[in-house]
């Protein structure tokens, strides 16, 4: 099966308030013509910093009613390195850390925990057990400069390092495709 990547062009300012919200605006456009004209096509999304704020926040932030149902269903897979907006004790988190992102707002409007609404009953790899298998994979390492807010790391070497989890991700995705149920 020929698979595509793609790249989502929109404005990645320092602008963030604005800038995520010109990148939600585009996923949500994209996600939808997607799932429209391809149906049976997994979608597979990846995002690191922003991109991943720009992602989480289109899949559960205020505007998810925007989504169609068939773009929701579409979701096969989602990896998320190092959100600004990182929120401790979450389901998919992967591990769980300590602390929230640089930019978390107790006050925020968006709900991190509907991430957990993508989610497929299914066995977990080398189990005979079904149980919830999240779709979601958000990936913060500790000390980084955005989703542990450590100023310390104000060269963002942690926050720029998230290659480690390459071959973990790598499986985990073609399970997600191959032999989730």
């Amino acid at each position: 099966m020929p698979f595509y990547f793609e790249s989502l062009a929109y404005p990645a300012t320092s602008v963030l308030g604005q800038s995520i919200d010109d990148g939600v605006a585009k996923l949500t456009a994209e996600l939808n013509y997607i799932a429209q004209t391809c149906p049976w096509a997994p979608i597979i999304l990846a995002g690191h910093s922003q991109g991943a704020s720009v992602i989480s926040r289109t899949l559960a932030g205020p505007n998810i009613a925007l989504l169609s149902a068939d773009a929701k269903a579409a979701v096969s897979s989602v990896v998320l390195y190092g959100d600004p907006f990182y929120e401790t004790g979450r389901i998919t988190n992967y591990p769980d850390r300590p602390n929230n992102g640089a930019f978390w707002d107790p006050t925020d409007i968006y709900d991190k925990s509907k991430l957990a609404d993508y989610r497929h009953w299914g066995y977990p790899a080398g189990s005979s057990t079904q149980t919830w298998l999240y779709r979601v994979r958000e990936y913060c390492n500790i000390g980084d400069y955005f989703c542990q807010n450590n100023k310390a790391d104000s060269s963002f070497v942690i926050h720029n390092s998230y290659i480690q989890y390459a071959t973990a991700v790598t499986g985990w995705i073609t399970y997600t495709l191959t032999d989730f149920n």
